[in-house]
């Protein structure tokens, strides 16, 4: 569903042409699980925490880091 939702988002313009749908796919996995699955050696070493604060804080930082990335219209994009 995730892969459908992506390769949506290229036909109407609504996310960058040269994404590739199943490695964008993979990529969202990946930024929402390793910092809990590494958490007991990168949370220290990188100074987070992912209790209260922390957790809204990593959202906040993964969603903009993905949209700024893969959106269309995202700022300073050279077309």
């Amino acid at each position: 569903m995730l892969v459908q939702l992506l390769e949506e988002g290229r036909k109407n313009g609504r996310l960058r042409r040269d994404i590739d749908p199943h490695l964008t796919a993979l990529s969202i996995v990946s930024l929402n699980m390793f910092p809990f699955i590494s958490r007991p050696i990168t949370g220290p070493l990188l100074g987070y925490t992912l209790e209260g604060e922390g957790v809204d804080r990593l959202i906040a930082h993964t969603t903009r880091l993905l949209f700024e990335g893969i959106g269309a219209d995202a700022p300073g994009r050279h077309r």
